[in-house]
């Protein structure tokens, strides 16, 4: 089975501009998740890049970092572009059974734990009905059932819950999760014959909480957990 690691790594980021190749105290954020790709032994066919950018950096960077560089359309890199437009361009590109997508923005992973990942998904291909797809998740600290959207001015709460039931104990309703970034599995017999990434099958791999970051106090975040370790890296290979 041909498993790869692919990358997004889009250069039109607005709110931290130019984030992918940013330094993170003195590490790029891309080259956080070319490290663990190219260290996970399930990964055997390619750690490859995608991205829209023509500077030559982004390229550079990815392979003289042991990366595969794939440039991708200006049009497949919009606000409003999608991770099916991205995995669809890849796979045009290479040929390979399984695809772990990891987004440079959830930065801090263990080789570890994308190695179990792996290794749960794969174990459990044969099972019928056959999973297809895999997402990495974590659990809510307060359930979503206890948020609320809006009519006009007027608060409305989730699922059927009302706006006084929203306020009892988070333990007297159902656990949520959210996705994380920090290991997705897509496989690309299914995107081929449906059109969709995840489908109704989905197995949801649950991680310990994570920081994943798309503004710029979330950078703030992750540099201070960052200089929170010794000598100011995240040990990657636990």
């Amino acid at each position: 089975m041909k498993i790869t690691a692919l990358i997004p790594a889009r250069s039109g980021s607005k709110r931290v501009p130019g984030k992918n190749i940013k330094p993170l105290l003195g590490t790029p954020l891309l080259l956080y998740s070319t490290a663990i790709a190219l260290s996970c032994p399930e990964i055997n066919a390619g750690t490859f890049v995608s991205s829209d950018s023509n500077s030559y950096s982004y390229e550079k960077l990815s392979e003289d970092n042991g990366a595969v560089f794939i440039h991708r359309p200006a049009e497949l890199a919009e606000d409003d572009s999608t991770d099916l437009d991205v995995v669809q361009h890849f796979m045009e590109q290479v040929e390979t059974d399984l695809i772990v997508y990891l987004r440079p923005t959830t930065p801090f992973r263990s080789v570890t734990v994308v190695s179990r990942a792996i290794h749960e998904f794969v174990t459990v291909l044969g099972a019928i009905p056959t999973p297809t797809s895999l997402r990495s998740i974590e659990l809510m600290s307060e359930t979503a059932f206890k948020c609320f959207t809006k009519l006009g001015p007027l608060l409305v709460g989730i699922g059927g819950v009302s706006v006084d039931e929203a306020g009892m104990p988070n333990q007297d309703f159902t656990p949520t999760y959210k996705a994380n970034g920090y290991v997705d599995i897509i496989r690309t017999q299914f995107v081929k014959e449906s059109g969709m990434l995840w489908g109704g099958r989905c197995y949801g791999f649950e991680t310990p909480p994570v920081i994943e970051i798309d503004t710029p106090h979330e950078w703030d975040m992750a540099e201070m957990y960052l200089a929170t370790k010794q000598g100011g890296r995240h040990e990657i290979f636990r």
